[in-house]
């Protein structure tokens, strides 16, 4: 990554390298982001299945493990206020603009090339309809029915409505509970049930997402009793590459603490600094779905596979950086600005009995960083 030289360090450290920006957790979920475009780029560019079936889905996976980590240490900082506005203002400013350039830029340009009809009323519609990403609009009026995907202009954007429903779960568990290890745990071991008992396809996403976004909440959970250590990540690697080949249905039931520590714990030893201050893993994730349309209906699909992918990376960056640069980086100094007070249910804060004492003390710990946006 950008031409950085990617090295392992000890782990002497633990688990306490994934608090502030010393870590590897940026660049793992910009490594991610490209692997969706990667993935992508077959179904959209040519219609077939990526040399690694399902990479794509696979990658959004470990977006949510990450994401169960970073957003259940958030939580664990402040109270539900600050959480939530913090929440949303990373993910609606970026999403807004993604939106407002899609049906009013990208679409129009597509049809263009396309030669099917693009209204502003359709395009608006299609900016209001996906405002609050609960219940996604995927076309744009009549646009894409020449294209090889014509179902929609950011099937990317379907995760965002989970990934509310795992900030709001873990809004909730935090302030409900100081059994927190049992509830993320049982949550995760219901997933794995579901799964395995093949739920209604409606809640086949749900209960996805769901189990490995409880798995990476719970390994921060239990980060001062699990060892981080390389050969328990060796394992936990090689578990969920088995799990891959066994299927989706074995991955998703059996997979998602595998996946959860060897990923953490390449956050934590891997001295690559890739997005660390400026993390465009977001807007790589967004703006690639409608990008690969509109070059696809260029004619860019016409090109050598990783030819495609490399045009569809570089235009991607072209608007994730400024993304970053112009809308979301100053939002989240907006959202900074805002005091978090410890919660009275502060994870980091243990209450502990003297031995032979038979008295309660409170023993908070100290965690001054910020942890890097979790999305």
């Amino acid at each position: 990554m950008s031409g950085q030289a990617v090295t392992m360090r000890g782990t002497g450290d633990g688990w306490a390298r994934l608090d502030g920006r010393d870590n590897a957790l940026n660049a793992i979920r910009l490594a991610l982001a490209l692997l969706v475009v990667f993935g992508h780029s077959y179904v959209l560019g040519y219609g077939t299945t990526p040399p690694l079936p399902g990479i794509h889905d696979r990658a959004v996976d470990g977006f949510f493990v990450v994401s169960g980590f970073l957003i259940a240490a958030s939580r664990a900082r402040m109270p539900i206020g600050p959480f939530a506005w913090r929440r949303a203002l990373r993910i609606y400013p970026g999403l807004w603009i993604c939106l407002v350039v899609t049906a009013l830029v990208i679409a129009p340009a597509t049809a263009a090339l396309t030669g099917e009809q693009w209204t502003l009323t359709d395009g608006a519609s299609y900016i209001v309809a996906n405002a609050t990403a609960l219940s996604p609009q995927w076309n744009i009026g009549g646009t894409l029915a020449s294209l090889p995907y014509p179902t929609a202009w950011n099937g990317s954007l379907w995760t965002l409505t989970y990934e509310l429903g795992c900030y709001a779960g873990v809004a909730v568990i935090f302030t409900a509970t100081k059994r927190r290890v049992e509830v993320v745990g049982g949550v995760l071991v219901a997933c794995a049930v579901l799964t395995v008992l093949n739920p209604p396809a409606m809640l086949v996403p749900a209960v996805r997402l769901a189990g490995f976004f409880a798995a990476g909440a719970l390994i921060y959970l239990l980060r001062d009793r699990l060892p981080c250590t390389a050969r328990l990540a060796v394992v936990a690697g090689a578990a969920a590459v088995a799990f891959y080949l066994l299927g989706e249905r074995a991955f998703v039931a059996l997979a998602p603490l595998p996946l959860a520590y060897s990923l953490l714990f390449l956050g934590a030893t891997l001295r690559c600094r890739v997005g660390s201050r400026n993390d465009i893993s977001f807007g790589v994730y967004v703006y690639a779905f409608p990008l690969q349309q509109m070059l696809v209906a260029a004619g860019a699909a016409a090109l050598p596979v990783p030819a495609f992918v490399a045009l569809c990376v570089a235009a991607t960056t072209a608007l994730a950086w400024p993304s970053w640069l112009l809308v979301e980086r100053p939002t989240l100094r907006l959202a900074r600005r805002q005091p978090t007070r410890a919660s009275r249910y502060d994870t980091d804060a243990e209450l502990t009995v003297a031995a032979g004492a038979g008295h309660v003390t409170l023993q908070p710990r100290k965690w001054l960083a910020t942890f890097g946006p979790g999305w």
